[in-house]
C-alpha cells in the first residue's frame, strides 16, 4: 500500500517493532480542502509522541491513504488496512464515510477514531466519536442566542439528517425557553440561490438566523445576505456548519456574524498558542485550523493513553481502557464518556474581516455528549426533539411512497421500433429495399429511433451499430461505441453473465434492470429489452434501453431512509409506538424495548388493542384519559406521567410523550410517541418529599434549641472577665495595625523613588531611539530617492525599527517590528540597529550572510537575556534603479508612476529574527526595477491593524488607495497624508501598536 506520509512525520525507526496505524482522509476531490488539515494534525501528534519515546516503547508508523472524497473508496481503503493487520484507524469526515465502514469494523474488530462533529443517533462499539454531538454544539448556542440576541429564530439548513435533527432540537429547546421558530427552509446540498429564503427572512424579521448550511452554500448565502442588506447589526447569523476555511472568500461579507462550535484557532490560551505554532511550523504558515483538525490531533493522544493504560494493542482492551481518559487539548480538557463520545466545552465565535473567528463566549463546564439527544438520560427536551424527528421522518417516508406521475415505460416505446426475430427486415428505413444494407440500417438507428438502441454480435459481443441516443447515454461518439464490445458497458461484469443466462433461458428480455457505466466510468441504471435476430447472415441482439437511474436512486434513498428509521426506533433506549387515541385504540407499531421495560412482546399489544389500558394503574386512568382528550381537542403534543403494571405485576412509572400524526379523511386520529421509564426519578421525588418532612421536624426542634440558647446568652452578658480579655486583644491589634501602617508608608516612599528611576531610564532609552533614527540631512544626500520616515511608539519605548544608510553609492534600508513593545522590545530594536550598521562597516555585502549573521547575533543575545522576543525584518539594497529584498516582514507596496499597484509578499524571503539560531536555509532574495515617479511604501502592522471605535481595522487596501491617489506628490507629503488618514481612522480609540511608515520615491 502506498504511504503518503511526509518525511518529517516518519517515525524515528523503521524496525519491525513499530506499531502501524491507519490515517484515512480525503487528499483529493471536493473534501480535500477540509480533510488535509485533519491528516496533518494527526501526523503532528504522532510525530510528537514518537519524539517523546512512542507508545509502550514502540514507535508509531502512520500509513496514510487517500479516500478521494468518496465513501466507497473510504470503505475500500479501510478494509485494505484492516486486512493488512492495522486495527486502529484515524479518519473520516462525513457521516456517509463513517457509516460505510461500521459493519466492516464490527467484523474485523477494528477501531475508528472519528474527529468530525455529526448529527448523533449512533453508538457503535467500534467507533470513538471525538468531534462532538449536536447537543454540545446546538444547545449552548441557542441558550446564548436567546440571552444576547433574541428568541425569535429563522432556521436554514442543507437537506439531510444533520439539519433535520438540529432543527428539531432547536424547536424543542425554544419551546422550553419561551421562544419560537418563525420560519424554516431546507435546501438541496450545494444550493447557491437563496433569493426566496432571503425574501422570507426580510418579511418575517427574526431576531437571528440559525444556519445549518454546509459547504459552498455558506459562501453564496453570506454574499447574498450582504447584497440584500442583511448584516450582523441587522439580523445576525449563527452558523453550525461553517469553518474559517469556508469563510476566506467572503470574509468581509460575513464580518460580525457568529459561529458555534468547540474550538476556534484564535482561542487565547497558552496551550492553544503553542499548538498553532507547532502546526504552522510543521505544516506551513498561514494554514487554517478548524475544530475537526483539533479533534484529529487530540484523539491520537487519547488513543495513546488508552493503549498505555491497557498495556495492550488489542481493540477490546483499548476500548475498555479509553473510557474516562482525559487530555488537555488545544481547545481545553476533553474526556471520553462511556458511550465513546467526548465531553467538550461549547463556544461562540465572531467572524473577523480576515475570515478568522474570535472567541466571544466560552462555557464554564464540560458538556456531556448525548448522541440520542438526551433521551438516554430522560431529559424531556431531548425526548421531545426525537418525537418530532420521528414524525418528520414518517411523513417524509410517506411522501416518498406516494405514487407519482411516471414516464412511458420502455416496453411502451419499444413496440414502435423493436423488430421481431422472425422479420429482421423491419429494421430498414421506409426507403430501404427488402434486403437492407448497412448504410440504410445505420441511418435508421441514428436518425429515426426515439430511444437508445444498440445491435451487438452474439458470437463476441461486438457493437455493430448504435444510435445517437445511445452515444449520448454513454457519453461517447458513435465511432467509439462501435469499437467496443458489450462487456465494456457493464459496471459489474458478472451482470453481463447473468443477463446472458436469462436471455438464453427465455429467448428474449423485456424490461430487465441492469447497471451500466459511461465511458468515464460513471454508473447508471437502465431497463433493457433485448431481441435476438439474424442480420445480413449474422446472429445479433437488438437491444433498447431506458434510463431509470433517478428512479433507482429514489428507491435506494427510500430503502436507506427506512433502514435509518428502523435503526433509530429500535436502538432508542425507550419504547417507540404508533397508536390510535382511546382506551381501545389499536396499536400499529411498538418497538422491541417493550420487552425489557414491561416484559411484554410487541405482538401482545399489537394483537390486543386494550392491552395498554388494561396495564394502566386504575388510580391513574381517569387523569390520563383526560390528558388524551385535551391533546386531541387542541391538536397539541400529548404528555402524561402514570403508573403501569408489568407482566409480572411490578409497578413502573412511565413518562408518555406523543406527537399527533397527519390525519387522512375518514381515518382514526393517530399519535406517535415514546414511553420512558421514570421510576428512578419518581423514587427520588418521594425521597425528597420525605426529606422535606424530616427537615420540617428538625426546624421545630431547632426553634426549641434557640430558646435555650437565648437563656444562656443572658448569663454570658454579665461575664466581665471575658469582656476585658477581648478589649485587651483589641488594643494589641490596634498597635499591630499602627506598626503595619508605618511600614506601608515606608514602602510607598521607596516605590516612588523606584518609579522615578525607571521613568528616567525609559526616557533615556526613548531619547536614544530617536537619536538613532536617520536625520533629515542624511536622507536629502541620497540623490536618486526622496525618502520620508515616521515612527511613533504606542508606549514610552517602542519596538518598531527603520533605518536608511548610504554607503559607497549604495543605500541600505531596513524596517522591522519587534514582538510587543516597551523597554525590552526597545532594547532589541537598538541591538538590531547597531548590528546592521556594524555589518555595513565591516563591508559585508552578501545579503544571505548579512541577514544570517545578524540573526545569529540577535539570537545569542536573546538567549542570554532569557527573552522570548523576536522580530520581523526586511532589508532593502538600492543601487542604480534596482531594489533588492531579503527578510520576512509585511508586504512591500509599489505604486508605479502610472498608478499600477504591486504588492510583494516577503513570507518566503526569511524567518523571524531571533526565533531560531540558524535561518540560512530560509533566506530568500528578490529584485525589481524602480523607475522615475515610482513610490515604494514600507510600514509596520501598527498602520494596517489600527482600529477605530468599532474595532474595524485600517487595512492594507485603504493604505494602497491613499498612496495611489497621492502618488504625484512628494514623499514627505505622501507620508504626512497617510499618517493623517490613519489618525483620523483611529479617532478616540486607544493606539495599541507602534506606528512606523517609510515612503521612498524615485526622482
Amino acid at each position: 500500500m502506498l504511504s503518503l506520509v511526509p518525511s518529517i512525520f516518519m517515525p524515528h525507526s523503521s524496525s519491525s517493532a513499530a506499531i502501524r496505524v491507519g490515517i484515512v482522509h480525503s487528499l483529493s476531490g471536493s473534501l480535500a480542502r477540509y480533510e488535509t488539515s485533519l491528516k496533518d494534525a494527526a501526523l503532528l501528534a504522532i510525530a510528537q509522541i514518537n519524539q517523546s519515546g512512542g507508545v509502550l516503547g514502540r514507535q508509531i508508523e502512520p500509513i496514510v491513504v487517500d479516500s478521494q472524497s468518496d465513501p466507497t473508496v473510504f470503505a475500500q481503503q479501510a478494509r485494505s488496512l484492516l486486512e493488512a493487520g492495522v486495527t486502529t484507524l484515524f479518519g473520516g469526515y462525513t457521516s456517509a464515510s463513517r457509516k460505510a465502514v461500521l459493519s466492516m469494523l464490527a467484523e474485523q474488530n477494528g477501531l475508528l477514531w472519528y474527529p468530525a462533529g455529526y448529527e448523533g443517533l449512533e453508538c457503535s462499539a467500534n467507533v470513538f466519536y471525538t468531534g462532538g454531538c449536536l447537543n454540545q454544539q446546538i444547545e449552548p448556542a441557542v441558550d446564548w442566542a436567546a440571552q444576547h440576541q433574541g428568541d425569535r429564530l429563522y432556521l436554514l439548513g442543507s437537506e439531510g439528517m444533520f439539519a433535520r435533527t438540529a432543527h428539531q432540537v432547536i424547536r424543542a429547546q425554544l419551546r422550553h425557553l419561551g421562544g419560537t421558530v418563525l420560519g424554516e427552509t431546507l435546501v438541496a446540498f450545494g444550493r447557491q440561490d437563496f433569493a426566496e429564503a432571503i425574501a422570507h427572512i426580510q418579511q418575517l424579521k427574526p431576531d437571528l438566523i440559525f444556519s445549518t448550511l454546509n459547504g459552498s452554500s455558506n459562501l453564496a448565502f453570506y454574499q447574498q445576505c450582504s447584497e440584500a442588506g442583511i448584516t450582523a447589526d441587522h439580523i445576525p447569523i449563527v452558523s453550525a456548519g461553517v469553518s474559517g476555511l469556508d469563510l476566506q472568500p467572503v470574509a468581509r461579507m460575513a464580518v460580525g456574524h457568529y459561529v458555534c462550535g468547540h474550538y476556534f484557532q484564535r482561542l487565547d490560551t497558552e496551550l492553544n498558542h503553542a499548538f498553532v505554532r507547532q502546526f504552522h511550523r510543521h505544516c506551513g504558515l498561514g494554514r487554517r485550523i478548524g475544530e475537526s483538525a483539533e479533534a484529529a490531533y487530540a484523539q491520537v493522544y487519547l488513543w495513546k493513553q488508552a493503549v498505555e493504560q491497557a498495556q495492550s494493542w488489542e481493540s477490546d482492551r483499548i476500548r475498555n481502557a479509553a473510557v474516562d481518559q482525559t487530555f488537555e487539548a488545544p481547545g481545553g480538557l476533553v474526556r471520553i464518556a462511556a458511550n465513546q463520545h467526548v465531553h467538550r466545552y461549547g463556544r461562540i465565535g465572531k467572524i473577523l474581516p480576515d475570515g478568522q473567528i474570535e472567541v466571544i463566549w466560552s462555557g464554564e463546564r464540560l458538556i456531556q455528549p448525548l448522541p440520542w439527544l438526551g433521551l438516554e438520560e430522560t431529559q424531556f427536551a431531548g425526548a421531545e426533539a426525537v418525537i418530532g424527528l420521528l414524525a418528520d421522518v414518517s411523513a417524509w417516508m410517506q411522501r416518498e411512497r406516494s405514487p407519482a406521475q411516471t414516464p412511458a415505460q420502455p416496453s411502451d416505446l419499444a413496440t414502435e421500433t423493436v423488430p421481431s426475430a422472425s422479420n429482421p427486415s423491419e429494421l430498414v428505413t421506409p426507403q430501404a429495399t427488402d434486403s437492407p444494407d448497412n448504410d440504410s440500417l445505420f441511418r435508421f438507428l441514428s436518425e429515426f429511433a426515439p430511444m437508445p438502441i444498440v445491435v451487438t454480435r452474439m458470437s463476441d459481443g461486438q457493437v455493430i451499430y448504435a444510435n445517437n441516443q445511445l452515444a449520448s447515454m454513454f457519453g461517447a461518439s458513435l465511432a467509439e461505441l462501435t469499437r467496443r464490445q458489450a462487456p465494456d458497458f457493464y459496471d459489474d461484469p458478472v451482470d453481463q453473465l447473468r443477463l446472458m443466462d436469462t436471455l438464453t433461458q427465455q429467448g428474449s428480455l423485456y424490461n430487465y434492470e441492469v447497471r451500466f457505466k459511461t465511458v468515464d466510468g460513471l454508473p447508471f441504471w437502465v431497463t433493457l429489452s433485448a431481441q435476438p435476430l439474424s442480420l445480413n447472415g449474422e446472429q445479433v441482439f437488438l437491444t433498447t434501453l431506458y434510463d431509470i437511474t433517478d428512479r433507482r436512486l429514489a428507491e435506494d434513498a427510500l430503502k436507506q431512509l427506512g433502514a435509518k428509521y428502523t435503526a433509530l426506533v429500535e436502538q432508542l433506549p425507550a419504547i417507540v409506538y404508533i397508536a390510535e387515541f382511546g382506551a381501545d385504540g389499536a396499536w400499529h407499531y411498538v418497538s422491541p424495548q417493550i420487552q425489557s421495560l414491561l416484559n411484554f412482546a410487541p405482538a401482545d399489544w399489537l394483537d390486543n388493542p386494550s392491552a395498554w389500558y388494561e396495564q394502566l394503574h386504575p388510580d391513574d386512568r381517569a387523569r390520563v384519559m383526560q390528558d388524551e382528550a385535551v391533546s386531541r381537542t387542541n391538536g397539541t403534543t400529548f404528555r402524561s406521567e402514570y403508573r403501569m403494571f408489568t407482566r409480572d405485576g411490578r409497578i413502573v412509572w412511565i413518562r408518555d410523550e406523543a406527537a399527533l400524526l397527519p390525519q387522512e379523511p375518514g381515518q382514526p386520529l393517530m399519535m406517535q410517541g415514546v414511553l420512558l421509564n421514570v421510576s428512578d426519578r419518581k423514587h427520588a421525588e418521594e425521597v425528597l418529599r420525605q426529606s422535606e418532612e424530616q427537615l420540617r421536624q428538625q426546624t421545630q426542634q431547632l426553634a426549641i434549641t434557640l430558646e435555650e440558647l437565648q437563656q444562656t446568652q443572658t448569663q454570658l452578658v454579665g461575664d466581665i472577665a471575658r469582656r476585658e480579655i477581648v478589649e485587651a486583644a483589641l488594643q494589641e491589634s490596634l498597635q499591630q495595625l499602627e506598626s503595619a501602617n508605618q511600614e506601608i508608608i515606608s514602602l510607598n516612599a521607596r516605590l516612588k523613588r523606584e518609579n522615578l528611576r525607571m521613568a528616567a531610564e525609559l526616557d533615556v532609552t526613548r531619547q536614544i531611539q530617536r537619536m538613532l533614527l536617520p536625520k533629515e540631512h542624511e536622507l536629502l544626500q541620497i540623490e536618486d530617492l526622496e525618502i520620508a520616515g515616521f515612527m511613533e511608539p504606542a508606549d514610552e519605548v517602542g519596538g518598531d525599527y527603520y533605518d536608511v544608510i548610504a554607503r559607497n553609492g549604495k543605500v541600505k534600508i531596513g524596517i522591522g517590528d519587534v514582538s510587543g513593545h516597551g523597554l525590552e522590545s526597545g532594547v532589541l530594536m537598538l541591538m538590531v540597529q547597531t548590528a546592521v550598521r556594524t555589518l555595513l562597516t565591516t563591508g559585508e555585502t552578501n545579503p544571505y550572510r548579512f541577514l544570517g549573521t545578524l540573526n545569529q547575533a540577535i539570537y545569542d543575545n536573546l538567549q542570554r537575556m532569557n527573552s522570548d522576543k523576536n522580530l520581523t525584518l526586511t532589508l532593502l539594497d538600492y543601487h542604480a534603479g534596482t531594489l533588492s529584498l531579503t527578510g520576512q516582514h509585511e508586504e512591500i507596496i509599489v505604486i508605479r508612476a502610472n498608478g499600477d499597484v504591486e504588492r510583494i509578499d516577503t513570507i518566503d524571503l526569511g524567518f523571524p529574527i531571533g526565533l531560531e539560531a540558524d535561518i540560512a536555509h530560509l533566506i530568500g532574495e528578490t529584485q525589481f526595477q524602480v523607475r522615475s515617479g515610482d513610490v515604494i511604501v514600507l510600514y509596520t502592522d501598527g498602520i494596517t491593524e489600527a482600529e477605530d471605535m468599532a474595532n474595524v481595522q485600517y487595512g492594507l487596501d485603504r493604505l494602497c488607495d491613499v498612496v495611489q491617489s497621492n502618488r504625484q506628490r512628494s514623499a514627505r507629503e505622501i507620508q504626512q497624508t497617510v499618517i493623517d488618514d490613519v489618525l483620523q481612522h483611529i479617532g478616540k480609540q486607544r493606539v495599541y501598536d507602534d506606528i512606523t511608515l517609510l515612503i521612498l520615491k524615485k526622482k
